[in-house]
């Protein structure tokens, strides 16, 4: 696969692009208890970021969602969605860590599930912590 681009959607043009993202955003939902219609709002509200991955024709190939948190010691970019094809590539990756950069993180992180931690770990995120969770309320 040749090298994407990664961009990153300015609030302004990001319900423009939703529906042209949706299905990879719902790819990177699959392993969440989080809907397309829940990310939206956080993506539209500003919360959230949308990165798109374009293909050498400028063809929509993946999308990236992106929180960014302030903590006591870094702000953490947090990649909450990822779906399509050739996000784990160290260029993508790269890209994504200078589009970090750019809103002022220093530091990046991601949740994955056992096949994507082993294909971030070869772009250089590290384990840190495994999640474990119980539901505390249960619907009845």
């Amino acid at each position: 696969m040749t090298d994407l681009e990664i961009r990153l959607i300015p609030l302004d043009l990001v319900n423009q692009f939703m529906t042209l993202a949706r299905r990879h955003i719902e790819a990177g939902l699959v392993h969440t208890d989080m809907s397309y219609d829940q990310v939206r709002v956080f993506l539209a509200n500003g919360s959230w970021h949308l990165l798109i991955a374009l293909d050498s024709e400028k063809n929509l190939v993946g999308a990236y969602t992106l929180g960014v948190n302030n903590g006591p010691n870094d702000r953490t970019a947090t990649i909450v969605t990822a779906g399509g094809r050739g996000l784990a590539s160290q260029s993508s990756f790269d890209q994504v860590c200078e589009i970090a950069k750019s809103l002022g993180a220093t530091k990046i992180q991601c949740l994955a599930q056992p096949a994507g931690a082993r294909l971030f770990s070869r772009v250089g995120l590290v384990e840190r912590a495994i999640l474990m969770e119980k539901r505390l309320w249960v619907e009845s």
